[in-house]
């Protein structure tokens, strides 16, 4: 029997009504990445710039339309500096909320503890900000990192504290964690090659530590000329304001830990003269991606830093690796990652060496008057 024909249009109407939600909203599946770090605690002030930097960039991409026709959804989590929060964190971002990436962790020990299962679940791990070489000297194909390691950044600035500073005794405090361990194992590894200077004490504190008079006591008795700090932005800050209400006037050297305006705040006067590594300086690059981030960064009333701009990269990076793959596949993006060459982004051209390492200069800095002052890009000696 022939159906009338208005009831097969209705039919086929109540079918159309039940079966493009379906499909839109299928099109419409959010491409979810996990985002990790230390958002309280000690380090939550580098921290907290990185993950508004994401925000920002969040909001820029979807008001493009998102990619591969699908906004994104970043979902943050807090590590509270807990390497066991971290693992935490990274199983419940692969397992519950089925991520397509994951950018963290801040640290390089949160970001050892996860690798493992990252790459267990075969997705590409990003890092905005962990430099030890063991992240990329760890044998796994899916890790990239946005900054310079460890080695690259302390052996660079010992080459230049040898060169440009003529540092003839060094003492250095040394943060006991991996990060810290990285960093004096770079700058003592350029001096034993070198042999260009004599490093005369290295004292090691916990990462917890807010008064170093003891500890400073029996290194000024060494009489270094320059105190290498390896530790993060408040410990070394208090380094240096207690070392020179002890009376030592000889230069401070560091890394970005140290290039910020709270390490300024805290330490006060006594920071002036300090020279630091970093792997970006401000407002440097001109390229679009970078001039459209500094302006906007600016109109959002926030302060340049190298968290900021190093998670806003590796976040734009990764999107651009999905939209060049052409889907979400973790084995396809981490592919398109490895195939990266000369991307333009807030932080200069990246490319990627085969372990995941960052191809950059470091950029050394000097605090003077109060405000950071650059000196000059170097190449660093050695990456490993």
């Amino acid at each position: 029997m022939k159906r009338p024909v208005g009831a097969l249009l209705s039919l086929l109407a109540v079918t159309i009504a039940f079966v493009l939600p379906s499909l839109s909203a299928r099109a419409a599946e959010p491409i979810k990445i996990g985002f990790y770090g230390p958002l309280t605690g000690p380090l939550a002030v580098a921290c907290l710039p990185a993950k508004r930097a994401v925000e920002l960039a969040v909001k820029q991409v979807n008001e493009k339309g998102g990619v591969l026709g699908r906004p994104i959804e970043v979902i943050y989590a807090d590590t509270k500096f807990d390497n066991n929060e971290s693992i935490r964190i990274v199983n419940r971002f692969i397992r519950s909320d089925k991520v397509a990436a994951v950018l963290g962790d801040f640290t390089s020990t949160g970001t050892m503890a996860t690798l493992s299962i990252t790459q267990r679940a075969n997705i590409p791990h990003m890092d905005y900000n962990a430099n030890s070489t063991a992240i990329t000297n760890s044998g796994y194909n899916h890790i990239f990192r946005l900054v310079v390691n460890s080695h690259q950044l302390y052996s660079g600035l010992a080459s230049y504290a040898q060169k440009k500073l003529g540092v003839k005794r060094v003492a250095i405090m040394g943060w006991d964690d991996d990060f810290g361990r990285a960093n004096v194992d770079a700058f003592t590894k350029y001096q034993k090659t070198s042999k260009a200077f004599e490093i005369v004490a290295l004292e090691w504190y916990n990462v917890n530590t807010k008064e170093f008079k003891g500890l400073l006591s029996k290194v000024l008795a060494q009489k270094p000329d320059s105190i290498i700090l390896t530790g993060a932005i408040g410990d070394s800050a208090l380094i240096v304001k207690q070392a020179r209400e002890l009376g030592y006037q000889g230069m401070f050297l560091g890394d970005g830990g140290q290039s910020i305006l709270p390490f300024r705040n805290i330490a006060g006067p006594s920071a002036d003269g300090t020279v630091v590594a970093t792997q970006y300086v401000p407002h440097y690059y001109k390229n679009p991606l970078a001039v459209a981030f500094d302006k906007q960064w600016a109109e959002m009333k926030y302060e340049s830093d190298p968290w900021s701009s190093h998670a806003y990269d590796a976040f734009m990076l990764l999107l651009d690796a999905v939209q060049r793959a052409g889907t979400t596949d973790g084995p396809k993006v981490i592919a398109a990652l490895r195939a990266t060459k000369d991307w333009q982004g807030v932080t200069g051209t990246t490319n990627f060496y085969p372990d995941g390492d960052v191809e950059k200069p470091v950029f050394m800095q000097k605090w003077v008057d109060g405000k950071l002052t650059p000196l000059e890009p170097v190449q660093a000696p050695f990456r490993n």
